[in-house]
C-alpha cells in the first residue's frame, strides 16, 4: 500500500510501522522514519513522518510518540 501511495519516495523510507486501533472503518496510522517524505493526513490515512535524527533522539528519550508505535504496531 505504501509503495503505491508514496511512489518513488518509497525508497526513502527507513522504517514504517502500522499502529493504532485497527478497528474496521477507522483511519490507518503509520509511523514513517524518513528524511524525504512529508507528513500527510486524510480521512483514512495518517502518515506520521519523523526524520531519522529526530527519531533516534526521541527513541533515546523513550518518548511515547515513537515507543507506542514500536511496541504496539506491526512493521
Amino acid at each position: 500500500m505504501l509503495r503505491k501511495i508514496l511512489g518513488e519516495k518509497y525508497g526513502g523510507v527507513k522504517l514504517a510501522v502500522s499502529y493504532g486501533s485497527r478497528r474496521p472503518y477507522s483511519d490507518i496510522d503509520i509511523l514513517i522514519v524518513s528524511d524525504k517524505i512529508e507528513p500527510a493526513f486524510n480521512w483514512w490515512l495518517d502518515l506520521a513522518v519523523i526524520p531519522e535524527a529526530e527519531f533516534k533522539r526521541l527513541l533515546g528519550l523513550l518518548d511515547i510518540s515513537v515507543t507506542d508505535p514500536l511496541f504496539s504496531g506491526n512493521a
